[in-house]
């Protein structure tokens, strides 16, 4: 069973998971045209980078994944140089914690997430949108409103336990999971309305939002991490903006 779209705790929007579920993926490659694989990926992958960054590690989730051994099968483009990094930075992790994740690894994941993306202190790669698009480098911005009322055009509002900006970067790729979920749905039906509709969003909130500053919050991941599993996640997030800036065919 894979747990990568199956968190332990997901990110909950008032009326809907955000993260996708992965069954009957291979059944629908059987039968779908090649681009649904597309969506899948999408879908697994930012799911996974979705519960990744929006919270603390968790460290049974962490297990999961290195049973599943998921890093050795991200589901997206292998060419782009920086899945390919990613890749060899995670399967190098997992490879290294095989056996399970013990009390100082646990540590050390806990230290590099609090100092990345949560202080106290000037952190190296804050995760909101607002800091690195206004020019004030604040949160609760007009690109907060902005990333929320995306939200609310699908119908999703944040569950009121959660109390971060709509534009952390764990939200915005947790949104682009959903989105690429019901796109699935969408072609499972052969609704090409509705498939044209979700694709022309998943174009715009790319171009409106994470292209215009998750490559360099993920740079800065990348730069500045101290373990090989955010360092990795830094690389996964930027491959996976340019893979999806590819594919829809659209810039910031």
């Amino acid at each position: 069973m894979s747990v990568c779209c199956s968190p332990a705790e997901p990110i909950l929007f008032g009326r809907k998971q955000i993260l996708g579920d992965n069954t009957g993926m291979e059944k629908r490659r059987g039968k779908n045209m090649d681009w649904v694989v597309q969506f899948e990926g999408q879908m697994v992958v930012c799911g996974l980078l979705a519960k990744a960054l929006y919270g603390m590690p968790d460290r049974d989730w962490l297990n999961g994944l290195l049973q599943d051994r998921i890093f050795d099968t991200i589901p997206l483009g292998r060419t782009l140089p920086e899945l390919t990094t990613a890749r060899e930075l995670l399967s190098g992790w997992a490879d290294i914690e095989s056996n399970g994740i013990d009390d100082a690894t646990f540590i050390n994941l806990r230290d590099d997430y609090t100092r990345l993306f949560v202080g106290p202190g000037e952190l190296p790669a804050p995760p909101w949108e607002s800091v690195y698009t206004n020019k004030d480098r604040a949160v609760f911005q007009r690109e907060t409103v902005s990333v929320k009322n995306w939200y609310l055009r699908f119908d999703l509002v944040l569950a009121s336990e959660y109390n971060e900006p709509a534009d952390h970067i764990g939200l915005e790729f947790g949104f682009l999971a959903h989105l690429a979920e019901l796109t699935i749905a969408a072609s499972d039906i052969r609704d090409g309305a509705e498939v044209k509709r979700l694709i022309h969003a998943q174009r715009g909130f790319l171009s409106q939002h994470l292209l215009k500053w998750a490559p360099r919050w993920a740079d800065d991941v990348a730069n500045n991490a101290r373990t090989d599993f955010y360092r990795g996640l830094g690389w996964l997030a930027r491959g996976t903006v340019m893979e999806a800036s590819s594919f829809f065919d659209t810039e910031a």
